[in-house]
């Protein structure tokens, strides 16, 4: 009556790579765009404006890195090639991380 199911495939880790540099690399992306930012702007006798300007540039490439690993995930990446979705995935966090030290560094 019902067929069984088959087992659980193992995650090619070959698949995997492409997903995990691209997460990487988007944050990667975003922090040097922010970098770039601050050393075009003019300082401030504060400072403060100078650091404003470079989040508000880190964020909005972060917002785009996010939108393009959501659009590339869902749409672009078939639903049976888990283990490409699951590289894009653990890139982008291994990608946040490191933007954390980094930024927690800096």
């Amino acid at each position: 009556m019902t067929e069984p199911r088959g087992g659980y495939s193992s995650v090619d880790l070959s698949q995997m790579l492409p997903g995990v540099i691209v997460g990487v690399a988007g944050h990667a992306f975003a922090i040097l765009t922010a970098w770039a930012v601050g050393r075009m702007i003019a300082p401030s006798l504060s400072g403060s404006e100078d650091v404003a300007t470079m989040a508000i540039a880190f964020l909005a490439a972060e917002l785009l890195v996010i939108l393009a690993g959501l659009t590339v995930g869902w749409v672009f990446i078939p639903k049976e090639n888990r283990a490409a979705r699951t590289g894009l995935l653990l890139g982008w966090l291994l990608g946040a991380f490191a933007a954390w030290i980094v930024i927690r560094g800096y």
